[in-house]
């Protein structure tokens, strides 16, 4: 039997290591995997308190944002002395027939 040259052996070697830089990683680093904040957003129909009349189709933190900048208080989901502002659905159906899902407050 001939013994294989070291040329070969260093060809093959360099072939080896050029395909595997080339190749997708068995595990995914935490700087390529999703962020949770990257999730979608549910989405409502908005209807204003108390006259029910409709607003946007937007998400919560969109519509609160927007209430923010009208009214300038704090606007969040919490009713402990705040006062109903937005009630939001998830069905565009009027009159409405289930209850809100999302109501959201102003702190004045």
């Amino acid at each position: 039997m001939k013994r294989l040259s070291m040329g070969i052996v260093t060809f093959v070697l360099v072939l080896v290591i050029a395909g595997a830089a080339f190749r997708k990683p068995l595990i995914a680093s935490p700087a390529s995997s999703p962020s949770p904040h990257a999730a979608k957003q549910q989405v409502y129909y908005w209807y204003t308190y108390p006259d029910d009349t409709y607003n946007d189709f937007t998400t919560i933190a969109n519509e609160e944002s927007e209430l923010f900048y009208q009214y300038g208080v704090l606007i969040d989901q919490s009713p402990s002395g705040g006062t109903l502002l937005m009630k939001g659905y998830l069905f565009n159906t009027y009159p409405h027939n289930q209850p809100a899902s999302v109501l959201l407050y102003g702190h004045f």
